[in-house]
């Protein structure tokens, strides 16, 4: 219930701001507009995305970008993830690394199918534990290659599956720093003062399915994804964590 509530209220709030931002367009499970992947470094992350597609059907977005664009991170990556329809329909399995290089920020944003499996304290314990110690020492490719890992891994482990010919079994993080309800809680607060502050954006409430804020398309449009096939049109609520480093 509190879940369902913060992701109607989340939709509503993002509504006048994602239409402006400038969203790179999709190009596969890796998309690094900032430039900081070496070459070997994209191929293992595509191999570890393409693994969890195949043993677990989770689709797994790494993305950098220079800037944010005066966002907060966690609004450009919900933003980010509804553009491109990050995740399966029917079970909105998705789930996206973001870096923004400018801001010196990192995100997971977690699909609604995978909420229970990674929620916001594992989330921010895989960014403690293989992100954002490489971050802080200037590898940022490899941060990014160890988070991909570690997601995967970890998602793995939960979920019972098998990563096709991945050994990640070491990048799994299975203790989390919970407190998550009580952060639900206070956003619903949060929020709601934000709203009862713009009487005009109630109506926005029922713009959204399940909570979600769909845009046409998204990653399976074939306006957008070039010569990438395109993911499904899954949905997201704002489930995650943020690291500053």
């Amino acid at each position: 219930m509190v879940r369902n509530t913060v992701s109607i209220i989340i939709m509503a709030v993002l509504f006048q701001g994602l239409a402006a931002a400038n969203f790179p367009a999709p190009a596969g499970y890796v998309n690094d507009a900032a430039g900081v992947l070496t070459s070997a470094q994209a191929r293992e992350i595509e191999a570890v995305a393409a693994s969890l597609k195949a043993g677990g059907n989770i689709e797994l977005a790494v993305v950098t970008v220079p800037s944010i664009q005066g966002m907060a991170i966690e609004d450009y990556s919900m933003g980010l993830a509804e553009a491109w329809g990050v995740g399966t329909r029917s079970e909105d399995l998705g789930i996206i690394l973001l870096l923004a290089v400018q801001e010196r920020q990192v995100r997971i944003e977690v699909g609604y199918g995978l909420e229970g499996d990674i929620p916001d304290g594992l989330a921010g314990d895989i960014l403690d534990t293989h992100v954002i110690p490489e971050f802080r020492r200037g590898n940022w490719g490899q941060g990014l290659l160890n988070g991909s890992r570690a997601i995967a891994a970890t998602l793995a482990d939960r979920r019972e599956f098998t990563l096709p010919q991945q050994r990640l079994e070491s990048y799994a993080v299975r203790q989390s720093s919970g407190f998550d309800d009580l952060e639900h809680i206070f956003f619903v607060l949060m929020l709601l003062l934000v709203i009862f502050g713009r009487g005009r954006l109630w109506p926005l409430l029922f713009l959204s399915r399940r909570g979600r804020y769909y845009r046409g398309g998204g990653f399976g449009s074939s306006s957008r994804r070039g010569g990438f096939g395109g993911f499904g049109v899954g949905g997201f609520g704002g489930g995650g964590a943020s690291r500053s480093f």
